[in-house]
This record gives structure tokens, sequence and C-alpha cells, in this order.
């Protein structure tokens, strides 16, 4: 597993990036791109290997600001489908919630499509199965399962009250609550 700078989020180190290198320089920057750049170019100048300066980043920045840390996987490491899409969501997740009704009605519809598949937990790494069970309050969805229409976790995208930036949308199925609650639009 790699680290890396979750740049999308709000908050960033206070007076920027910085890092002490092992030969000695002190290299700083208000952006990490720029840090990634102004390590690279030393590396370079210097006749040294380029290595990966964003994981040193990650990895010094990881104690004090975790929630700036993920991990990815090596590009010989594939993770599982369910697993993308947990992290993708915990990142982003909505502060707008469904209705209790409309998420037992969701569920119950998930449930019976034959898009439906169960979820093997055993195939989700810890964390993201911590992040599984934190995203469902519900805690009676003991059964996640995997929908191979949409690309997600119904058991938790029935909670979310818009939930249509979380879907894929390559296909459409005149049966999926989605479909059905969404105007086509052009």
């Amino acid at each position: 597993m790699k680290l890396r700078i979750d740049r999308s989020h709000m908050s960033q180190p206070d007076g920027g990036w910085g890092i002490v290198l092992e030969d000695g320089p002190v290299l700083s920057d208000e952006k990490v791109d720029g840090l990634i750049k102004k390590m690279k170019d030393h590396r370079v100048v210097n006749g040294l290997p380029v290595g990966d300066p964003e994981n040193e980043i990650a990895m010094k920045y990881a104690s004090a600001f975790p929630w700036l840390i993920k991990q990815v996987p090596d590009e010989e490491e594939e993770a599982n489908d369910a697993e993308s899409w947990i992290h993708r969501l915990w990142r982003s997740f909505p502060m707008q919630m469904a209705e209790t009704r409309a998420r037992d009605e969701r569920f119950e519809q998930c449930v019976k499509c034959p898009h439906f598949e169960p979820l093997e937990q055993d195939s989700l790494s810890g964390e993201a199965l911590r992040r599984l069970i934190l995203m469902n309050p519900a805690k009676s969805r003991t059964e996640h399962g995997w929908c191979l229409l949409r690309g997600w976790i119904p058991s938790i995208a029935v909670q979310i009250h818009d939930p249509w930036n979380f879907a894929d949308w390559t296909i459409k199925d005149k049966d999926c609550w989605l479909d059905q609650a969404k105007p086509i639009t052009k």
C-alpha cells in the first residue's frame, strides 16, 4: 500500500507543506504539488533517484494529519469494487439523509432485484469494513450486498437523500428505484 495526500480535503497544514530531505535541505511550499515538484527537481539536479515523493510526504504527515492521508493499493494490488466505493463515499459522505420510510422501501426493492448480490465482507480490508459499519447507522442491515447495476452497496446508498452522484449511470433499468426517482434530463 502507498500513502497519498487527499487533495480534496478542505483543511491543509498551517504554513503550508514542508519536509527535511535525507541529505539535509529543508523544502517547503504552500501546496503539496509544489513541494513534490521541488523534491523531484532537487533529486534530478543532484543525480539522485526521484523515488515517490508524495508517499514520503504522506508518511511524514500521517501521524499529525491523518485525515489528509489515504491509502491506495499498489498497481499490482487491486482493491475490489466494493472497497473502492466505500472509500470514495467515506471521503465525501453526504449530509442529507433519506426518510426512514424511503430507506426501507428502497432497500426492500434492492434486495428483490436480480442485480443484488450478497457482499463477501471477508473480501474487505479491516478499514473498509469499519467504515461500512460506521456509515450504516440503522445497524439492522447485517446483510450487506453489492448492486451489479449501480456499482454500490445498497444498504448504504438507500440512506442517502440524493444518491445520484454515487451511482454508475451507464445502464438504465426501469425497475430500479433510482431510475424511477430521478427525472431524466439531457
